[in-house]
């Protein structure tokens, strides 16, 4: 007596759910690989660092925030120094000729001493307003 279309499927249902059972049971049973298994040994607790480490260290991060210090410092100077460069090259740039055309043009042609003082605050005054 053969076995009929039902039966069959019968079977093959009955083999799958045995086997994804058989498959969720050791899965169940191994667990997974993070899973620490229960008589593991605890890992030691981080010894502290000695008195000479610490002191190290702190002298390390001394000289690195000197070093930063020191290197803001250097930037400030040189961005302070190209701006300067800059306007010195849009001014040549603004009054270009002699220095007698250039006096003349800023009038201050004739002008020593605290007048000629004066008159560059006078000038430099109205740079500011304008």
């Amino acid at each position: 007596m053969g076995l009929n279309a039902a039966q069959w499927l019968l079977l093959t249902w009955i083999a799958t759910i045995s086997f994804a059972a058989g498959y969720v049971a050791a899965r169940w049973r191994w667990a997974s690989p993070a899973t620490r298994p229960k008589n593991a040994k605890p890992l030691p607790a981080p010894t502290p660092p000695s008195e000479g480490t610490l002191a190290q260290m702190q002298a390390d991060q001394v000289a690195l925030f000197s070093a930063v210090e020191k290197i803001a410092n250097t930037v400030k100077r040189i961005s302070s120094r190209h701006a300067m460069q800059e306007t010195r090259a849009q001014d040549s740039q603004e009054l270009t000729g002699s220095k007698a055309d250039m006096l003349r043009k800023l009038g201050m042609a004739g002008k020593v001493g605290p007048q000629f003082a004066q008159a560059q605050l006078e000038y430099e005054a109205n740079q500011r307003t304008n």
